[in-house]
């Protein structure tokens, strides 16, 4: 999609989706096609004070990237979609800092298996999984962190009051 001014266009209607009182409002930012293809980066978090209640952004984040917009109060929650494609684990990726598999656009909503359950996952003890076909991912054999640093401790999210 192409606007001349998205930051005044999606300000005015996130302003205005304040008078229905939505539970949230999702933004994907634009991915790198979007970008090749001319789109104008507008981070989600340039939208946060526009909204009055949560704001879910998806776009390329990683763990480190995703818990630092909700620690910096950019958005409210984080979603994941191609990278949970190459990743059937990302929460547990995620918790335990495990390096991401790499996508293979290919073979997207491809109707198979492949591209779906043969991705690589993190085994105990760190060892390299058997099949490295999908990805040259390398394992630490380093422990996990520990769940502190790994996450927020409860209670630890950004709240909003309601409006």
């Amino acid at each position: 999609m192409h606007d001349s001014d998205p930051r005044r266009t999606f300000g005015y209607f996130v302003e205005q989706l304040n008078r229905y009182d939505l539970a949230y409002l999702h933004i994907v930012e634009p991915d790198a096609a979007d970008r090749e293809a001319g789109g104008v980066l507008v981070p989600s978090r340039e939208f946060r004070p526009l909204f009055n209640n949560r704001l879910m952004a998806c776009g390329d984040y990683d763990g480190p990237s995703a818990r630092l917009a909700i620690q910096n109060g950019d958005a409210d929650l984080i979603a994941f979609g191609k990278k949970f494609i190459a990743n059937p684990d990302l929460p547990r990726r995620l918790f335990l800092n495990a390096p991401l598999n790499e996508q293979d656009r290919e073979t997207f909503y491809g109707g198979t298996e492949v591209g779906y359950i043969d991705y690589p996952t993190p085994r105990r003890g760190g060892e390299r999984p058997d099949d490295s076909s999908r990805s040259n991912t390398r394992w630490s054999s380093s422990p996990a962190p520990a769940a502190a640093s790994a996450r927020p401790p409860r209670g630890a999210w950004p709240a909003r009051a309601p409006s």
